[in-house]
Order: C-alpha cells, then sequence, then structure tokens
C-alpha cells in the first residue's frame, strides 16, 4: 500500500510534455527492483480535483458551518458547567476556610482535618480553574455572516478559478493538503485502487 502525491514514497514522472505519471520510490532506488504500483496521473488527478470541488461547494460549505457552529454551541456549554462546577468549588474553599478559622488550636486532631479538607478544596480549585481555561482556549472561533458570505462565494467560483489557465499549481496543492489527509493507492489485477482521506474523517473509494 502506497500514498499517492502527498507521501514521499509515491514519486511522480513526467516522461513527455503534458504526460504525468506516478509510481513507487523502490524502482528509483532500486532499478532493479519491480515497481509495486505506477499508474497515469492525469485521470487521478483530474478524478481527485472533482472530488476536493464536490466537497468544498456551497452545499458543503454550508454544512461545514453548521458543525462549527454546533461545535461551538457544544462548547460553550461544557464551558458554562465547569464555570458552574468552579463556583461551586469555590464556595467549598471558603466553607472549609471558615470552619478552620473558627476551630480551637488546641484541639490539634480537629483542627488538623479541617485544614487536610482545606487543602484539598484548594486543590480541587485550581484544577477546575485550569480545566475551565483549558475549554475557554479550545473554544471554536464563531463564524461571522462576513465570513460565511465569503466562503460560500468561494464555494461557487472554485470550480472556474480550479481551472483557470493563470491559476498556479502551488495554489492547488496547497488546497488538495488542506482538505486531504491523505490518499492511498493499491494496484491489483491492472486496476488502481485509491481511497482519499479526508482531514476531517471520513473518505471516499474509487478505481481507475
Amino acid at each position: 500500500m502506497t500514498r499517492v502525491n502527498l507521501h514521499p514514497l509515491l514519486t511522480t514522472q513526467y516522461p513527455a510534455p503534458g504526460v504525468i505519471r506516478y509510481q513507487c520510490a523502490a524502482r528509483i532506488l532500486n532499478h532493479e527492483q519491480s515497481c509495486c504500483v505506477t499508474f497515469g496521473g492525469l485521470r487521478v488527478d483530474r478524478m481527485v480535483a472533482e472530488q476536493v470541488l464536490r466537497c468544498v461547494r456551497p452545499h458543503a460549505i454550508e454544512a461545514a458551518i453548521e458543525a462549527i457552529e454546533n461545535l461551538q454551541s457544544t462548547s460553550d456549554e461544557r464551558v458554562h458547567q465547569k464555570a458552574l462546577a468552579l463556583e461551586q468549588a469555590r464556595y467549598e474553599v471558603d466553607r472549609a476556610q471558615r470552619r478552620y478559622d473558627v476551630v480551637d488550636p488546641a484541639q490539634r486532631l480537629v483542627a488538623a482535618a479541617l485544614e487536610r479538607r482545606w487543602n484539598e478544596a484548594l486543590k480541587v480549585q485550581a484544577q477546575m480553574e485550569q480545566e475551565l481555561a483549558t475549554l475557554k482556549t479550545e473554544r471554536p472561533a464563531s463564524v461571522t455572516a462576513t465570513t460565511k458570505a465569503e466562503l460560500l462565494a468561494l464555494a461557487e467560483d472554485l470550480p472556474c478559478l480550479w481551472d483557470h489557465p493563470s491559476s498556479s499549481p502551488q495554489i492547488k496543492k496547497r488546497l488538495l493538503r488542506t482538505v486531504l489527509k491523505d490518499i492511498l493507492a493499491t494496484s491489483e489485477d491492472k486496476t488502481i485502487r485509491l481511497v482519499l482521506h479526508w482531514q476531517g474523517g471520513g473518505s471516499y473509494r474509487t478505481a481507475i
């Protein structure tokens, strides 16, 4: 099993102008070794581009925005619940301190027990504060109306931009790496099977 394009084990060959071939790097490192997989790149590149453009079309962008908003709503609820837990922890610290302050110092065993409870309450409070700070840091940023409009407009124009003669390969590669985690290729009975793994999870399978 070999990763396509996004993995260095599969190399890109240009045997003639306008011709692309992918093949495993083993053949280059050792010319006597048979190539585990090799295939033409034009059809593969076109197929990958079509799937990427399909995923970023307006409906897909809308679904992504909705998913982000749902994730943010869930995150906000977690932050709220953690804030309530921190408020309770602070109350427990205050109560433990008040109990310790009023105990008779002569009652050493009681004072020691109350001091331990106070320290334990302080530890819980510190833990709650750290967890709340982490949740706030990890909370996804909100998607503004302007950002939504820009994403939807981009999705509408992207197919034309992709096929435009002035669109650079570097921009296309950046988009592919943003959307795709990796591509796996296997060769079986002269059939090349491809599996596209998306960055957000899920996959797409096809054969050429």
